[in-house]
């Protein structure tokens, strides 16, 4: 679908751009995850870190 909505001299770049946005999603999306898991879990439970 991509390439029919492409010129011919544009689609090496879109698809580079495609492939770019997808990895970054792939590296970036678990690390958000775990990030709104840590805040989730601090606020619904209470729960805070421990004077050190």
């Amino acid at each position: 679908m991509l390439s029919e909505l492409m010129p011919g001299d544009l689609q090496v770049m879109a698809f580079a751009m495609l492939r770019t946005a997808m990895n970054m999603g792939a590296a970036l999306g678990p690390l958000l995850a775990a990030g709104l898991i840590l805040v989730d879990w601090t606020c619904s439970t209470g729960w805070t870190r421990p004077a050190r």
